[in-house]
């Protein structure tokens, strides 16, 4: 009854040892699967500061797209109201008498002339002025 004692015993210590193998193996495992749960972990922070980064550049692009329409709108009302003015200066000048040829050279003889000036304010009169002045109302 040894030898079948003895077997069982080595059968039980090979038993054992397989066990013990099978038990590193899976501390191994287990070792792997944390450190990749780590380096996933990491990557999901990246992943997270990247898209919040992206959204904070995407709303600040937004905002910058919104005031960039709002000022191009203002543009375009201020283009329409420059062409109705436009429009109503044209239409105000082809109204308007033009000053003859005669006239014109007049004014400009005018302004070329130099013009006294008055050695005092009491020396001016109605014919240094180039422009006669009208009298002021009585009581004003």
């Amino acid at each position: 009854m040894n030898d079948s004692r003895a077997n069982e015993l080595a059968s039980a210590l090979a038993t054992v040892n397989s066990m013990r193998d099978e038990l590193h193996s899976c501390h191994d495992t287990i070792a792997q699967l944390k450190a990749d749960l780590n380096a996933a972990n990491s990557r999901i922070e990246l992943l997270d500061e990247s898209r919040r980064r992206y959204r904070a550049e995407s709303l600040l692009f937004r905002a910058k797209l919104v005031e960039l329409a709002t000022i191009q709108s203002n543009i375009g009302l201020i283009v329409r109201r420059a062409d109705e003015i436009t429009s109503a200066v044209s239409e105000l000048m082809e109204k308007a008498e033009t000053p003859t040829d005669g006239v014109l050279d007049a004014m400009e003889r005018e302004l070329r002339e130099p013009t006294r000036v008055p050695a005092n304010r009491y020396e001016a009169d109605s014919q240094s002025q180039p422009y006669p002045v009208a009298p002021l109302p009585e009581g004003a």
